[in-house]
């Protein structure tokens, strides 16, 4: 069985598939130290200019989670659709259940699904790729 950043597929009927094995990849040492960081639990923000290889370094990062990348722990997810399928994840809105996101917190509490405060409680490690966090203006 061959594998694609060590994370397995589903096909029909359930069956386990694997993908080629993707080159190593050589990370700098700034990249390589904040992957330590990462394996030993600790929480990390890295950010950079574009072409710096950030993208790279969070592929490892996922390919470092992975085969749990399916059971529910780990949730891959990014500000945007476009960033989203770049990492093989999907929206931070639509991960966390809430839509656009636009009301109080409590009526976005009260409105999540079933599976969406089963994917909170399961989740023990939240990747955020291209993450917007500036504030609203009053």
């Amino acid at each position: 069985m061959h594998e694609y950043g060590g994370c397995p597929g589903i096909v029909d009927d359930h069956v386990p598939v694997t993908y080629p094995v993707a080159p190593a990849i050589i990370l700098s040492p700034e990249q390589q130290g904040i992957l330590e960081r990462v394996k030993r639990g600790e929480n990390v923000f890295f950010t950079g200019s574009a072409g710096t290889g950030k993208s790279v370094l969070l592929k490892e990062i996922i390919r470092h989670f992975c085969p749990p990348c399916f059971s529910g722990e780990l949730a891959i997810t990014a500000s945007t659709g476009i960033a989203a399928i770049n990492i093989g994840g999907q929206t931070l809105h639509s991960w966390a259940g809430i839509k656009f996101g636009q009301e109080p917190a409590v009526a976005l509490y009260n409105k999540l699904s079933e599976e969406a405060a089963l994917r909170w409680q399961l989740t023990q490690t939240l990747i955020i790729d291209e993450g917007r966090f500036d504030l609203p203006e009053n």
